[in-house]
């Protein structure tokens, strides 16, 4: 009863000043998984079209002009784990989404551990520290940071950058990173 989304999917638009705007885009990501979709009951994904939703999103981002845009999505595109970690159905079908918009910042969950990931001008951070925690793999040349802790991520966002930090149940900021703001969209 705690949640309360409004679909789905869907989109929240912040304004954070009389100028500047910030785009929240909540993907499903559970129809892009070969896994979830080979077993609809269990994952729930009835009348779910994954491509549908992909070709919505792309629509979206073509026409929005605000300054900032966030994507989230429960999957991670990459992360880091002993066993691999990327989700190869993301790679495949949302990343080429992401950087024909130039996202600056993908955001998910799935993964119980904090991290963040670097892949050419794209920002990747999992915040799945909410749980029991998992392994990080530190030995990819993509890895920024990365921690086998419990914790959360928060984002602020101001017209010039985004400030993500990675906060443990201390209130300890174990990492921070800065994004510069896009020239335009």
């Amino acid at each position: 009863t705690r949640w309360k989304l409004t679909s789905r999917y869907y989109v929240q638009n912040e304004r954070m000043d009389d100028t500047t705007s910030l785009l929240i885009v909540h993907l499903d990501t559970s129809p892009l998984i070969k896994k979830y979709r080979l077993e609809p009951n269990v994952y729930r994904l009835a009348g779910q079209d994954a491509k549908k939703q992909l070709a919505g999103w792309d629509s979206v981002l073509t026409a929005t002009r605000v300054r900032w845009t966030i994507v989230v999505g429960h999957h991670p595109v990459y992360s880091a784990t002993p066993k691999g970690g990327n989700t190869e159905e993301l790679i495949e079908e949302l990343l080429p989404i992401l950087r024909a918009h130039n996202i600056p910042l993908y955001v998910s969950a799935h993964q119980h551990f904090l991290q963040h990931l670097k892949h050419d001008a794209m920002d990747f951070v999992v915040s799945g520290g909410g749980a029991d925690h998992g392994t990080v793999a530190h030995s990819r040349d993509d890895v920024v940071f990365g921690a086998s802790v419990l914790g959360f991520v928060s984002v602020v966002a101001t017209a010039q950058h985004l400030q993500v930090s990675f906060v443990d149940t201390s209130s300890t900021i174990l990492h921070t990173v800065k994004i510069a703001a896009p020239r335009s969209r």
